[in-house]
C-alpha cells in the first residue's frame, strides 16, 4: 500500500445494481443466490468499523478510515501498488483502490465520501460515534450518508477479488474526505494532484441516489445523471430493469442539453435482488432519532 500526504498546515445510497450492470456482474433476478453468511457478515463489520471512526472535520480523521479499509482490501488479496492512500495532510486522507481489468475500455470510478457531518453527544440518544443496532434499528453518525455505502463498495471490491473476477476494463475505488465541509475535498484534491489515478470513463457515485421503499420492500433506485454531452448521457441512463424477466432497458433523455442534469431516473426493481445493500440491514428499515435535532441518521434501507 502507497501512502503519501503533502507536507501542509492540518486544515480544523444506492448504486451497487449499477454497478453490477456496467461491470458486466448483472444477471437476471433468478440467477441470483443468496448472499453467504461470510459476506454478509463481513459487510456488517465493515460497516460497523466505518462508523465507529470519529470522520468529522473538527476533530475527527479520514486517513484513519482510509487506512483501514485499505487493510481490509490488502488483506484480501490487493496488491499494494493497486490501494493507495493520500491526501494534503496527515488527517484528510483517501484511499483510491483498482481493481485491474483487461484494458479493452477506459475505467469506471466509483466515489463516495468517509466523512460525516459533526454530531453532539446531547443531541442522540446513543453514542453517535457507537454502532448500535436497537429494536430493529442502526443508530450511528454516518450510517445513512453515507458509510452504508463505503461499506457496500468496499465489500463488493473484496467478494469481486476473492472470485477472481476479471472485467473489460479497470474498477477504481475512491473513498474521499471533506465532502460534507472542510477545506480538503477529496475528489477536488485528487483531480488537482493525482489525476491519473482516478481518470475514468465513467463515474458512479454512491451518493447520487437512493431507494424508494415500500414496506420494507424496495421499489426503486433514483439515480441523478449528468453528462458533457448528449451521447455521453443517452450511453450511460438506466431508465429500467425488469428483473421479472430479466431485461434491462437503455435510453437517452429526450430534450437533454449539454451539461444538464437529468434527476431521479428510476431503475425499477420488482423483485427484490439479493444485494449486499439490502442484505446489509437485515434488521430492517430506518426511522429518525426523534430525541435529537441532528440524531436523526440511522441505517437505510
Amino acid at each position: 500500500m502507497l501512502r503519501s500526504f503533502s507536507q501542509m498546515p492540518s486544515c480544523g445510497s444506492r448504486a451497487l445494481l449499477v454497478l453490477l450492470f456496467v461491470t458486466g456482474m448483472w444477471q437476471p433476478a433468478s440467477t441470483y443466490a443468496q448472499l453467504d453468511p461470510g459476506t454478509r457478515q463481513l459487510s456488517r463489520d465493515i460497516f460497523a468499523q466505518l462508523i465507529e471512526i470519529n470522520t468529522t472535520d473538527s476533530v475527527g480523521s479520514t486517513t484513519i478510515a482510509a487506512d483501514a479499509m485499505a487493510k481490509r482490501l490488502l488483506d484480501a488479496g490487493f496488491a499494494k501498488e493497486d490501494v493507495v492512500v493520500m491526501g494534503p495532510n496527515p488527517r484528510k486522507g483517501n484511499m483510491v483502490a483498482r481493481i485491474k481489468g483487461s484494458g479493452d475500455h477506459k475505467p469506471i470510478l466509483l466515489i463516495g465520501h468517509l466523512d460525516v457531518v459533526e454530531a453532539r453527544r446531547e443531541d442522540w440518544t446513543t453514542d453517535p460515534f457507537q454502532f448500535v443496532e436497537k429494536d430493529g434499528y442502526f443508530y450511528g453518525r454516518g450510517t445513512q450518508d453515507m458509510k452504508s455505502g463505503d461499506a457496500i463498495m468496499v465489500t463488493t471490491f473484496i467478494r469481486m477479488k476473492k472470485e477472481g473476477y476479471k472485467p473489460d476494463r479497470d474498477i477504481i475505488l475512491a473513498l474521499t474526505a471533506d465532502e460534507e465541509g472542510g477545506k480538503s475535498n477529496g475528489v477536488d484534491w485528487l483531480l488537482k494532484n493525482h489525476r491519473d489515478l482516478i481518470e475514468a470513463e465513467y463515474v458512479l457515485n454512491h451518493d447520487g441516489g437512493g431507494v424508494d421503499l415500500k414496506n420494507g420492500k424496495p421499489l426503486s433506485v433514483d439515480v441523478d445523471a449528468s453528462a458533457r454531452d448528449l451521447n455521453a448521457m443517452a450511453r450511460g441512463v438506466i431508465v429500467g430493469i425488469d428483473r421479472a424477466q430479466g431485461s434491462i432497458n437503455l435510453g437517452g433523455v429526450g430534450g437533454a442539453r449539454r451539461g444538464v442534469h437529468v434527476r431521479h431516473r428510476e431503475i425499477h426493481v420488482r423483485r427484490g435482488a439479493h444485494l449486499i445493500d439490502q442484505e446489509i440491514h437485515d434488521a430492517g428499515c430506518v426511522r429518525p432519532d426523534v430525541e435529537g435535532e441532528v440524531g436523526g441518521e440511522v441505517g437505510v434501507l
